[in-house]
């Protein structure tokens, strides 16, 4: 099942071009939003700047994951479904789900700051706190001497210097895996108000991570082994045009089938639990009818 459902994200992928399409679009849109940002000294302008890439961040969840829902749960056998145009589900998924989705973008917000926040407090309680040291180091005006510094401290330094970094990515990992399924529930749940939605959707994706975990631990595992290899690698290489390129390129399509794999994994049980064919189960089945 496992290598089905990864072939299928990858099928999914290569014959939606618009799936890469929309997520480009959404990377440029947001980088245009956020060197707005950068370079704007009003506080009034920055707040609405920020405020609207929260709402623009939300009307592409709802479109995007909508466009993905549709391709989780088609039937792959029909055949007008080849030339289906997603702009009008983009559309439709945006009026159904943006307000779930901003909703969903503030709870997994406020989920951070927490694991954030109790990374931050295990790191001072096993390894003590740095802000000393960082002083000590923000104290030399040349990043030279700054780095000379660095590599002049003890292990135990280094370790109190460099806890809180690593516990804080470990942290985001936790809470990413934590909510690995939650705006696909948001999308995929057709029968909660669109103010209840992001709540419940909350609880479904909790039940389903727990109800499916090694299931979802494979998967979480393998985007990220291949993300690590992919980084490691090219921070090997020599930078250049091309690499920088083929590495932008990397991350589109990584992220297209990531979204994708989870997307298909989380509608397959969608598709069980309405009744449905779970996504080929029962291919054996209309091959025997065919066969007779």
């Amino acid at each position: 099942m496992f290598i089905s459902l990864i072939k299928k994200s990858f099928n999914d992928i290569v014959k939606n071009p618009v799936i890469t399409l929309f997520l480009v679009l959404y990377f440029i849109t947001i980088s245009l939003l956020f060197s707005c940002i950068s370079w704007q000294k009003n506080m009034i302008i920055i707040c609405t700047l920020v405020v609207t890439s929260f709402l623009f961040i939300a009307i592409f969840i709802s479109g995007w994951i909508r466009v993905l829902k549709e391709i989780a749960l088609k039937d792959e056998n029909a055949d007008n479904d080849k030339q289906k145009s997603y702009f009008p589900v983009f559309l439709e998924g945006i009026g159904e789900n943006v307000v779930p989705s901003l909703f969903g973008i503030v709870i997994y917000f406020i989920f951070s700051v927490f694991f954030a926040y109790l990374a931050f407090l295990i790191s001072i309680k096993i390894f003590g706190n740095p802000q000393e040291l960082i002083k000590e180091i923000q104290a030399y005006n040349n990043p030279a001497e700054s780095m000379n510094y660095i590599k002049s401290l003890p292990a135990d330094k280094l370790i109190q210097l460099y806890a809180f970094p690593i516990s804080l990515m470990i942290s985001a990992s936790c809470c990413l895996f934590t909510f690995l399924y939650y705006f696909p529930a948001i999308v995929f749940n057709t029968k909660s108000g669109i103010f209840s939605k992001a709540f419940v959707a909350l609880k479904d994706n909790f039940c389903f991570l727990f109800k499916n975990f090694f299931m979802s631990l494979g998967i979480y595992f393998l985007l990220g082994f291949i993300y690590s290899v992919v980084v490691v690698s090219k921070a090997y290489l020599p930078s250049n045009a091309v690499i920088d390129i083929l590495y932008i390129l990397f991350v589109i399509y990584f992220l297209s089938f990531a979204v994708m794999l989870i997307c298909n994994y989380y509608g397959k049980k969608y598709s069980c639990s309405n009744g449905g064919d779970c996504l080929g189960e029962n291919e054996s089945v209309d091959n025997a009818g065919k066969e007779d």
